[in-house]
């Protein structure tokens, strides 16, 4: 199988050009920051996951950035830690800033060469 067999290609930006796993760890940072104990990664996505999916399911049409507006609520009530509502749509603005996987560039350039 050759790419110029192909008229379309199609992929999931996030998890595949985005690596969100560590956006969303390093954007949390000011509310994990302030827990009482460490939270490893992984306790972090898995709770961010479960109010994540719990929050689309209430809200399926709502923009991504709002519903993690309302994760980041979520989850600082689950910690017990204080946060203002500009903090949680802070944490909404933050998708801009997730970093893509290292070769992700070099990746689209050779696609775009099909």
């Amino acid at each position: 199988m050759k790419l110029s067999d192909f008229k379309v290609l199609t992929f999931d930006c996030y998890g595949t050009l985005i690596d969100w796993e560590s956006g969303m760890v390093a954007a949390l940072a000011p509310l994990t920051d302030r827990l009482q104990r460490p939270v490893t990664r992984n306790e972090i996505l898995e709770a961010h996951a479960r109010h994540e999916s719990s929050q689309q399911r209430q809200t399926p049409y709502k923009r991504y950035r709002e519903l993690l507006a309302v994760v980041y609520r979520r989850l600082a009530e689950e910690w017990n830690v204080a946060a203002s509502w500009d903090e949680c749509l802070r944490y909404g603005q933050s998708i801009q800033d997730w970093p893509a996987f290292p070769d992700s560039q070099e990746t689209l350039q050779y696609l775009k060469g099909h």
